[in-house]
């Protein structure tokens, strides 16, 4: 729900992307990962971040991940 062009479909694809390489990653290691960085500025040369906060009972969840093309660089689960 939200204006037209304010990123609604962008943010579904990138879930969509994070959560899938959280499904494969551990079954398939040799699949290569979905890696299409911004190459219009810098970030093109820096890892991809990938986190999410959630609230179950009272207790905040942050999970997130960095990755290049070929390997997970990071991963973080925090609990508060």
């Amino acid at each position: 729900f939200g204006a037209n062009a304010a990123g609604k479909s962008n943010v579904l694809r990138a879930l969509n992307t994070m959560f899938r390489i959280v499904r494969t990653s551990a079954r398939d290691v040799e699949a290569p990962l979905p890696y299409t960085p911004f190459a219009l500025d810098e970030s093109s040369s820096r890892p991809t971040l990938f986190e999410v906060n959630v609230r179950f009972d009272g207790v905040r969840y942050e999970y997130g991940f960095t990755y290049d093309s070929e390997r997970v660089l990071e991963e973080w689960l925090r609990v508060w």
